[in-house]
């Protein structure tokens, strides 16, 4: 019987050193998966706060961009604003300007038309300007006075060869309104380039 009680203790002991064993490798392999799931709890937090500021960058980037269009056409829109005003202000300058001055512009755009006749129509309003005066500033080029009633303010018609030019500070500038205002725009602003 002793036998059989140390082959019984034996059977135990085996049973409770396989039972360790099992515990063990239970503990181990719970151990292993605790710290994959605390390493993959981690990962996760990290690609969430990754994407999280990824997407906090291009929210701010895209506010930045936004706030210096916004300024951009702000400023730009202050510019094309001061382009205008001077714009204004050089045809304001020309009506206003002596009688003299005021003929010469007639007389260079009335030189400028490269025309050998034709007739004339003043203005109704046009207060520097006579049918003497446009006789005068026109010599090289016969011009009559038409019969026509102005259909404009101020200046002077020219009608020859079935085409009318308007010889006015604001028809002038007004033609040549886009090459004015880059020259103008690039005198004010050239140097923020």
């Amino acid at each position: 019987m002793a036998e059989m009680d140390n082959v019984s203790k034996k059977i135990l002991e085996d049973a409770q050193k396989e039972r360790q064993k099992i515990l063990d490798q239970a503990r181990e392999k719970a151990k292993k998966i605790i710290a994959e799931a605390r390493k993959d709890k981690q990962e996760a937090l990290d690609q969430a706060k990754n994407k999280a500021q990824q997407k906090y960058k291009q929210a701010y980037e895209l506010e930045m961009i936004k706030a210096k269009s916004e300024a951009q056409q702000k400023r730009l829109l202050s510019k094309l604003e001061l382009v205008d005003q001077t714009v204004e202000q050089a045809k304001k300058k020309i009506l206003d300007s002596k009688q003299e001055d005021y003929r010469q512009f007639i007389k260079k755009g009335i030189q400028d038309l490269d025309i050998k006749q034709g007739s004339y129509i003043i203005g109704r309003q046009e207060e520097k300007l006579d049918h003497d005066t446009v006789r005068s500033l026109s010599k090289n080029i016969k011009l009559e006075k038409s019969d026509h009633a102005p259909d404009f303010d101020r200046g002077l018609k020219i009608i020859s060869q079935n085409k009318e030019y308007l010889l006015s500070p604001e028809t002038i500038i007004d033609t040549q309104m886009e090459d004015l205002k880059m020259e103008i725009a690039d005198f004010l602003f050239g140097e923020e380039k």
